[in-house]
């Protein structure tokens, strides 16, 4: 499968936060993303930035202006799709495949207000059943990848990328027609149906050809990765209870989020998550060495930089975890890679969170401690009296225990 193209979003969002990388980082940023220009024939808003900061390096001397003015005239032939509908009879996959590749420039270019309409033409046109009968009918079916572009649609243009919403195209105009799914909850609904009445197909895989089961495994992965953006898009509502449940479900899939390098991105997430929901002793996801393995893999990684917050806290040390949950790198770095799942700015998000932990731990405190003085109190949470926040902190952590007094 192909979904290279969704990436240049995730590089033009580090390329707009260059205090998080080096130089040398933000030069391989944006050659990657000229490449994925190149290679789809599309422009991205922030093409002219990418081409001014590598105009100096050799492997980047391709991307000229001239190059720009080429790219910039392969308009996408959608007109075959007016000619398919008018049309008595039509081969789908040939059409899927065509219109895979009007998407690609459509999402490159920030234009998914017509990737929407598109899609929903795309499904008069063709038809995706929700049943089928057979293994090559589900195949040839494709309804996953369909919903997949869909889910694309929705979360990438109206959530994540700003950038989206601000840019104009001439197809801003107001058209009638056909358009895709509202919200992500009729996605979820569709997929679950859909992969519910294909599941007796699965069940005697292992009696099937290689050939049969191989040409499966397109749409599985796409099942996967639907399901998967749809638990991202839970974090980025704030159901942050929700996206672990989904994850801890799915985690056994995380490689289908390879194809949109997500991995890295995810784990993330579900740290952050973790440390707003789940209890403290429970942050070394000793019970999960796999998990684990994944975060600390790589020495100096972000993973494991996170990941020795979450051990912090797991011990008792939330001073510590707070501090270096608070460095300015690693909040850059951050906001660099989880800012488009993010609803507000890092320095709110991330004050709120260490303000949750102080809350978590407070309490915990008081469950542990029968008597125990709010300066000493306040002193295992790392605040001096006479610091600034520290009557603020203080006071909040009274007025919660009023409210549960109340409650």
């Amino acid at each position: 499968m192909d979904a290279g193209f969704l990436k240049v979003h995730f590089l033009a969002l580090k390329f707009s936060l260059p205090e998080a990388f080096s130089h040398e980082e933000l030069s391989a940023i944006a050659l990657e993303a000229l490449q994925i220009m190149d290679h789809y024939q599309a422009l991205h808003p922030m093409y002219t930035s990418f081409q001014e900061y590598v105009r100096d390096r050799p492997e980047a001397a391709q991307f000229t202006s001239d190059w720009a003015r080429k790219v910039e005239g392969n308009h996408p032939n959608t007109s075959f799709l007016v000619e398919v509908d008018e049309a008595a009879s039509t081969d789908k996959q040939k059409v899927v495949d065509e219109f895979k590749q009007i998407l690609a420039v459509l999402v490159i270019q920030c234009d998914f207000r017509m990737v929407q309409f598109y899609l929903g033409k795309l499904e008069n046109i063709v038809q995706f059943p929700g049943q089928v009968t057979s293994l090559q009918g589900f195949t040839e079916n494709r309804f996953f990848e369909h919903l997949f572009y869909q889910t694309v649609a929705l979360i990438f243009g109206h959530w994540w990328f700003e950038l989206a919403k601000k840019v104009k195209h001439e197809s801003d105009e107001p058209y009638s027609g056909p358009s895709g799914p509202r919200n992500i909850a009729s996605i979820e609904k569709r997929t679950h149906t859909y992969h519910t009445r294909c599941s007796f197909l699965f069940k005697s895989l292992e009696d099937k050809p290689e050939a049969v089961v191989n040409s499966i495994q397109p749409e599985l992965q796409y099942y996967n990765l639907v399901q998967w953006l749809c638990a991202l898009a839970k974090f980025t509502q704030g159901k942050f209870h929700l996206f672990i449940a989904e994850f801890d479900r799915l985690y056994e899939h995380i490689l289908a989020l390879e194809c949109l390098d997500l991995g890295s991105e995810t784990l993330l997430m579900y740290a952050v998550a973790s440390i707003a929901t789940r209890p403290f002793k429970d942050l070394n996801f000793n019970l999960n060495e796999a998990l684990v393995d994944a975060y600390t893999e790589k020495a100096g990684s972000l993973e494991l930089r996170v990941f020795d917050v979450l051990t912090l806290l797991s011990n008792g040390e939330f001073h510590a975890a707070k501090v270096s949950l608070s460095d300015e790198e690693l909040l850059k770095r951050l906001h660099a890679c989880l800012g488009f799942a993010l609803l507000e700015e890092k320095e709110s998000f991330f004050e709120r969170l260490c303000r949750l932990i102080d809350q978590k731990a407070f309490l915990l405190i008081l469950s542990l401690t029968k008597r125990i003085l709010r300066e000493k109190l306040l002193a295992m949470l790392g605040y001096a009296p006479g610091s600034a926040i520290y009557d603020d902190v203080s006071n909040k952590l009274l007025l919660l225990v009023s409210v549960l007094i109340v409650a």
